[in-house]
């Protein structure tokens, strides 16, 4: 499930589009669509890290462990 969000801090553009994020259930955001440019997404594991990200000059993965980030991949 996502949740689509107004963002009362999010810039408003000069040809008049918005910022528009996406949120999940845990609100952490899925989605950063700017007006005229790709859109940004955000995969997470079942404890909230981010493990991926994905935009207009490809696809991260994130590798992680206990300590914390390790590296992308």
């Amino acid at each position: 499930m996502s949740l689509k969000a107004t963002c009362p801090r999010c810039p408003t553009w000069v040809n008049g589009g918005t910022t528009s994020l996406v949120y999940d259930y845990e609100d952490r955001v899925t989605s950063i669509s700017r007006p005229g440019m790709t859109t940004n997404t955000f995969a997470y594991n079942g404890f909230g890290a981010r493990v991926s990200k994905s935009d207009s000059s490809g696809s991260n993965s994130y590798l992680r462990a206990s300590s914390g980030l390790i590296g992308s991949i």
